[in-house]
């Protein structure tokens, strides 16, 4: 759509991205009505977009990407682009970083196994405390748009 993703240099959301803030533009677009402002959600990721494309609009950051979510129109398609998984459990991403665990301490995204661990308990912490109506609420919205517009 003429953005631009490279590798990302702030580091990568491994089974989870912490404190993504919705901006004023989020706000307004229906994709977060009803979100808390700032919330968590499952993500894993090593990319950011480091260009939008043109028309887009910025609708969330985080310290890791500063594009979290945008939204634009392409012809009569409406794209909410999201850089993390409200669709995905928690549980999901645990499995997908413990699949990946040797390949993330062999590139040095965990300094150790102490370290990778303390990441997955911090995962399963986060699940404990889960909202699921706020962490799943991109999908409501999008599914209420699509069905009801």
């Amino acid at each position: 759509a003429g953005g631009k993703v490279v590798p990302s240099k702030n580091g990568a959301h491994i089974g989870i991205a912490c404190d993504v803030e919705i901006n004023y533009e989020g706000k307004n677009n229906l994709i977060y009505k009803n979100k808390k402002n700032i919330f968590t959600s499952p993500a894993f990721n090593f990319d950011e977009v480091i260009k939008i494309p043109d028309g887009a609009t910025l609708l969330s950051s985080d310290k890791i990407n500063n594009v979290m979510g945008i939204y634009f129109e392409s012809g009569n398609s409406k794209i909410w682009g999201l850089q993390y998984h409200p669709d995905y459990e928690y549980s999901q991403m645990i499995k997908l970083s413990n699949a990946r665990k040797e390949k993330l301490l062999n590139n040095k995204i965990f300094k150790d196994d102490l370290e990778y661990q303390s990441h997955i308990l911090s995962i399963k912490k986060q699940e404990k405390k889960l909202d699921f109506l706020n962490r799943t609420c991109e999908v409501k919205n999008w599914l209420d748009h699509i069905i009801y517009k």
